[in-house]
């Protein structure tokens, strides 16, 4: 699934990501999607100006016990659309059935489980469609 981030970032990339919830860019919801759009911080990391300055978020959605997963779209415009999407990323979170012990002496010990997710397992390609470095 995080190998779909590996994909060059165009409408074949999109699709193949929205199919996992059970969409397209044809029928994605535009209007839930941009209800929770926000405008990016200049400090954030994934931050570009004129190119990632808005991102929304589709929200998790479990797959199954084991797996949850999450889009987030990035675009220059404020209302998100087909059209202006620059980039998609995929995240995709697998419980590990592997625990440790965690906590403290304040919040008690206790077993946490470990977690794997998209920045664990591959790089991110975060290269708009149309980008050009001119470095």
């Amino acid at each position: 699934m995080c190998k779909l981030n590996e994909l060059p970032n165009n409408e074949e990339k999109y699709n193949k990501i929205l199919s996992y919830f059970d969409t397209d860019l044809d029928i994605l919801d535009w209007e839930g999607l941009n209800e929770r759009a926000w405008k990016k911080k200049e400090t954030d990391g994934w931050y570009k100006k004129d190119i990632f300055e808005y991102q929304t978020a589709t929200g998790w959605k479990h797959k199954n016990s084991r797996i949850e997963m999450e889009i987030d779209l990035f675009s220059n415009a404020s209302e998100v659309n087909r059209y202006n999407t620059n980039a998609m990323y995929f995240s995709v979170v697998w419980r590990t059935k592997r625990y440790y012990p965690d906590g403290n002496e304040g919040s008690g010990f206790y077993w946490s489980e470990e977690t794997l997710g998209c920045s664990d397992i591959v790089k991110e390609n975060m290269t708009p469609k149309g980008f050009k470095n001119d470095k």
